[in-house]
């Protein structure tokens, strides 16, 4: 199951004052509230992949694994954060 983030213009966009991993984990949950919704719960996923171009800054090295603990998934879960620059979210 696939989910991206919002786009907003950079300095003067309404996503501005949005911290990136607070965005992802807003994602994370809202995609793990449908998912509850059929019967899948946190524990059973096995990975957390996350496409992010500029790993960097405020949302620290590992996206991925920052994100996935902010959402509730058990530590059990694992989580990478795939960087191959413009085409993070095309390889995740």
């Amino acid at each position: 199951l696939a989910h991206r983030t919002a786009i907003g213009r950079g300095k003067k966009g309404s996503l501005a004052l949005t911290r990136p991993d607070d965005l992802m984990v807003a994602l994370l949950k809202g995609m793990m509230e449908r998912m509850g919704k059929i019967g899948v719960k946190p524990e059973q996923i096995d990975d957390v992949l996350v496409g992010c171009a500029m790993p960097e800054g405020e949302q620290g090295l590992n996206l991925a694994r920052i994100v996935a603990l902010g959402a509730g998934f058990p530590d059990t879960v694992s989580a990478a954060t795939v960087n191959p620059f413009c085409s993070s979210g095309v390889e995740t």
